[in-house]
């Protein structure tokens, strides 16, 4: 085990995976754990999509799946993905990206 996460430390080196760690309720302790893209261009996104899904499979209530789509593209396309990672695979946010997909916020 990985002491700084309190997950086996294989899940470090899962390429284009980004890990975040939420404080727990005691000291040095970790609650949740959000899984998402590590950027917006890193790896196949339906790939990296399909192994956080398997994450939070293996560690249902502790780790969370994030949803990372460049919005660059048809929107009903768009909102199939987001709407595919939302209900089937229980995804808990979406992020949008502002750098990494090229959107001005305002």
């Amino acid at each position: 085990m990985y002491e700084g996460y309190g997950f086996p430390y294989a899940f470090r080196r899962l390429p284009g995976i980004w890990l975040q760690c939420y404080r727990g309720k005691s000291e040095g302790s970790y609650g949740k754990v959000s899984a998402q893209r590590l950027y917006p261009g890193a790896s196949d996104e339906a790939e990296v999509h399909k192994r956080i899904y398997h994450l939070t499979q293996m560690y249902p209530g502790q780790i969370f799946g994030v949803a990372s789509v460049n919005p660059h593209m048809d929107e009903k396309q768009y909102k199939a993905k987001i709407r595919k990672y939302i209900t089937e695979y229980h995804f808990k946010a979406v992020k949008l990206h502002t750098i990494g997909h090229a959107v001005h916020p305002f």
